[in-house]
């Protein structure tokens, strides 16, 4: 099982439940959060952008290699534990050597994603030029090369990951999700989501 160290107490946690923790960024001046290692090195991290602009010369920039960072549709993302899910899964997913996309950014798309197929997953869940609020994944970004650059290219407002759920879209996520009225009965769209994390390529 992948492990990773809570920022806060500095006891090694699975990855599997990894508490939220923030670190203050000089370059960005706001909260983002921080997943780390056993070694105390940086493992991931999670942002959130509003009124953005420019989009679409941000997706330019991941798919030309140029800014390799995850752009995940704010809309799609119910609350900041669904995606520390996702990149749990992820990290544990590489550590095993069983990703199923070819990086591990394209991978926290796929595991996002409400189906197994990986063009529309990645299709789905990644940001479209006409969004104007993203959740931006970074992994094995140490020296904040691709931070530093995403500060410097991105035309938006950097705003507390807790602020995620003001974005989000119920409605779309549920059709998307095919999340059943049973399935709200029984708990939330939250939990609907990280089941369907959980159980991505495991049945």
């Amino acid at each position: 099982m992948s492990t990773a160290v809570d920022e806060t107490s500095g006891h090694e946690v699975s990855t599997a439940a990894v508490p939220a923790t923030h670190h203050n960024n000089a370059c960005l001046s706001t909260m983002e959060y921080v997943m780390r290692d056993r070694e105390g090195n940086r493992a991931a991290s999670i942002l959130l952008f509003g009124d953005v602009t420019n989009c679409s010369e941000l997706r330019q920039l991941v798919l030309d290699g140029t800014l390799q960072v995850c752009l995940v549709r704010a809309p799609l993302v119910v609350d900041l534990f669904q995606v520390q899910c996702a990149l749990a899964k992820v990290l544990a997913k590489k550590s095993s050597g069983r990703l199923k996309t070819r990086s591990v950014l394209s991978e926290v798309l796929y595991v996002l994603g409400p189906t197994g197929n990986i063009r529309d997953s990645l299709t789905q869940m990644g940001a479209q030029d006409s969004d104007s609020a993203v959740v931006v994944v970074r992994l094995d970004d140490p020296e904040d090369k691709h931070l530093n650059m995403l500060s410097e290219r991105i035309k938006g407002r950097q705003l507390p990951v807790e602020k995620i759920p003001q974005f989000t879209d119920s409605q779309a996520i549920a059709k998307l999700f095919k999340v059943t009225e049973s399935e709200l009965s029984a708990g939330s769209l939250l939990d609907a989501l990280v089941t369907r994390v959980a159980l991505k390529d495991e049945v």
